[in-house]
């Protein structure tokens, strides 16, 4: 895998996104925020490869950012207290600080602690400076076709946040087609299908809870048999 450089990341990222104006005010403010998640995950995968939505974190008050977001009309505020911008071709942009997200954490590094997979835990400055921000080792599962699931973020918790993050990850595996490398510590999650209502994550995965357990049994029950077939060879 070769890693573009990090500007390039950032540059391409925003350009794809009809979002140069945003980018340029957010150096001239020189702000403190970075492009995080399957944005990342995906330049280092594949260049080529368009980003369904991007994310942005940073440790600033909001309001010291809202020149960069203007053109973008009025944000959506969801239930932690951040952004979410609708662009025109439908899809979005999140902004979210690191206060505001699993764990409230004091820096963009410490918040991708608590992000879902290892894969989505990568960040850039949008200033294209410092290294990439890799707390859970992403970029070399990505060299290794697989995905880790962060021990921090998959405690069991709230019924329906678990699975939640549970069929997002399903959704994530199918997209990317890598591996889970640890697959036993999604079972509490799947153990609590039977414990939510799922009309609502119906409309936010695309499918309901028959279709869920299929795709877990596959995805999950495989990647423990290589696993396990691995330990015994």
């Amino acid at each position: 895998m070769t890693r573009p450089k990090l500007d390039q990341i950032v540059d391409r990222t925003f350009a794809r996104f009809s979002l140069g104006a945003v980018l340029h005010e957010l150096r001239v403010l020189d702000a403190n925020v970075f492009l995080v998640g399957g944005a990342v995950r995906d330049a280092l995968r594949n260049p080529d490869l368009a980003p369904v939505d991007i994310d942005l974190m940073t440790t600033e008050d909001f309001n010291t950012l809202q020149s960069a977001f203007r053109s973008l009309g009025t944000p959506r505020v969801n239930r932690h207290g951040n952004q979410r911008y609708l662009l025109k071709d439908g899809r979005h942009l999140d902004l979210i600080h690191t206060r505001r997200f699993y764990g409230r954490a004091a820096t963009v590094e410490e918040a991708l602690r608590h992000f879902d997979a290892s894969v989505n835990a990568l960040g850039v400055s949008v200033n294209g400076r410092d290294s990439i921000l890799d707390p859970l080792n992403g970029v070399r599962d990505l060299r290794d076709g697989r995905l880790t699931l962060p021990s921090a973020r998959w405690v069991p918790s709230d019924p329906f946040e678990d699975v939640h993050v549970l069929l997002r990850t399903i959704r994530l595996v199918e997209r990317t087609e890598l591996r889970v490398a640890n697959p036993d510590l999604a079972s509490s999650h799947r153990r609590r299908f039977g414990e939510v209502d799922w009309v609502d994550l119906q409309r936010l995965n695309g499918f309901g809870r028959d279709v869920a357990e299929r795709k877990y049994d596959r995805i999950f029950s495989d990647a423990r048999d290589r696993r396990l077939a691995g330990a015994t060879a």
